[in-house]
C-alpha cells in the first residue's frame, strides 16, 4: 500500500517492525464515519460490506459462492490495516 511504501521509505526498519499496534476501535472508527454507520459495522456489517465492495451482481444478488474468503473475515482484514493509519498524526505530517 502507499502507506507502508512510504513507512518503509521515511523511517528505520527496526521502528517499522517494532510499532506497538492495538485493534481499531469503536472511537477509531467514529473519528471518521458517523455514530449510526459505526454501530451497523459493529453488529451487522454484511450489507454495508457488499454494498461498499459492489459483490451484489447485476441482479441485485450476492454469490457466496464466487468468493475467496467468508464476507466476515473483510472486515477484520479491513480493521487490520486500518491499524497503521492510527499511528500517522492527524495533519499528516511526521
Amino acid at each position: 500500500s502507499h502507506i507502508y511504501r512510504f513507512i518503509q521509505k521515511n523511517f528505520h526498519p527496526e521502528l517499522i517492525y517494532n510499532l506497538p499496534l492495538r485493534d481499531v476501535t469503536e472511537e477509531d472508527l467514529l473519528l471518521c464515519h458517523s455514530k449510526k454507520y459505526v454501530s451497523r459495522l459493529l453488529t451487522n456489517p454484511t450489507n454495508d460490506l457488499l454494498k461498499t465492495f459492489e459483490l451484489i451482481d447485476q441482479n441485485g444478488e450476492y454469490n457466496p459462492k464466487n468468493a475467496t474468503a467468508p464476507i466476515n473475515e473483510l472486515l477484520k482484514k479491513i480493521f487490520k490495516q486500518a491499524t497503521g493509519t492510527r499511528l500517522l498524526p492527524v495533519d499528516g505530517t511526521l
